[in-house]
């Protein structure tokens, strides 16, 4: 096993654990590692010597925070079987995205001071950067598991598939697993899919797009490249896409921050209980409320999303402090 070790520096103001807290969403998750310091997380190699030998190693990643809110300085480890010598130059790009280590949030606290109460929200947990997802993929598959579920059953789902489909990585005694590829998808049948507990319908969907990927009728890196519309239509083309998933992926997959997913119940409880508002919220309203806050949606989102893990006491009071 080879280990590289190197410090990376984030763009102020930062905090890692909320961050982490903002990609996990809840204790369980199996793929984003946190235990109250460091974040460990299992990923492709992409920068593997050999890729045909190694097409299927991983490597693991663990990172911790060394400097202050305001001087964040971060400690990043990478362990494998073989690293290349562009490992830190890939790690890094990992991170930034995965992250959002590079995300400049100040012109977000600059806009949010013009209103008290989004200010007090956005003080609240300030350093937060809006994470995304390893892949398009990954977003897809977690819209698709989480579909017409509770976020924990869709966790669940999430972590069954995991365990079933990808390979672990062991490390002082410890599995670590990385999120599943298109090519686990492709090689599991749909009864494993099933027995985790997606329908018949999902798991025919998700095999559906893991092939399109592989086949490249999807080229996932060129729905960056579209503005919002035109990458959720492409989505909704997609086999078990709907308009919430498709906004899922914006958010949590391409990093779109002006995304907010109207058709998230959770989302949508979590809003009304901030604003106070009574009734039930659909879509439209959801979207009316927002308006006046339009190019920052999505990182309210993420806010309420720790909002609702500090209020139900899932994160930690001393992860509460600044």
């Amino acid at each position: 096993m080879e280990q590289v070790s190197f410090n990376l520096k984030a763009v102020a103001p930062f905090r890692l654990d909320l961050t982490v807290w903002t990609l996990r969403r809840r204790e369980r998750n199996r793929v984003d590692h946190w235990d109250g310091g460091t974040y460990t997380r299992v990923v492709p190699n992409l920068s593997a010597p050999d890729s045909k030998s190694s097409e299927d190693e991983n490597i693991l990643i663990q990172v911790k925070q060394k400097g202050k809110i305001e001087t964040p300085l971060l400690h990043v480890a990478v362990f494998g079987r073989k690293l290349a010598p562009s490992i830190r130059m890939d790690v890094t790009h990992e991170l930034k995205r995965l992250l959002g280590l590079s995300v400049d949030l100040e012109p977000f606290y600059q806009f949010a001071a013009r209103y008290p109460k989004l200010d007090r929200l956005a003080q609240r947990f300030r350093g937060m950067k809006p994470p995304r997802f390893n892949s398009v993929f990954e977003g897809l598959a977690n819209g698709i598991a989480c579909q017409q579920f509770s976020l924990e059953a869709g966790l669940s789902i999430l972590n069954r598939l995991t365990l079933k489909a990808s390979k672990k990585f062991e490390l002082n005694g410890v599995d670590y697993y990385p999120f599943p590829t298109p090519k686990d998808i492709s090689r599991i049948r749909v009864q494993s899919l099933t027995a985790a507990g997606f329908s018949e319908k999902k798991s025919l969907a998700l095999k559906s797009i893991a092939n399109d990927i592989l086949e490249k009728r999807l080229d996932t890196q060129s729905l960056s490249q579209l503005g919002n519309e035109e990458a959720r239509s492409r989505l909704l083309e997609l086999k078990g896409i709907g308009r919430w998933t498709a906004e899922y992926v914006l958010l949590r997959g391409l990093g779109r921050i002006n995304v907010f997913p109207g058709d998230d119940v959770g989302a949508r409880g979590n809003l009304a209980r901030w604003l106070k508002i009574d009734g039930i919220m659909d879509y439209l309203k959801v979207e009316g409320t927002l308006k006046k806050w339009e190019p920052y949606k999505g990182l309210i989102y993420f806010h309420l999303l720790l909002d609702g893990l500090q209020r139900t006491g899932q994160i930690e009071e001393s992860q509460k402090a600044a």
